[in-house]
């Protein structure tokens, strides 16, 4: 039983290691896009 449970736990941390990095890709892919297709987008929210 323990060994189902050490590989059940390794399974579960790779998979969410791999998972975090994956939305820290897109994350930081549709930021920099959002970023490029718009650059002036503070000046367009200060209205003074």
């Amino acid at each position: 039983m323990s060994d189902y449970l050490a590989t059940a736990t390794k399974w579960i941390v790779a998979f969410l290691i791999i998972f975090l990095l994956l939305m820290l890709l897109l994350f930081t892919f549709f930021f920099k896009k959002k970023n490029e297709a718009t650059p002036t987008t503070p000046r367009t929210y200060s209205y003074r």
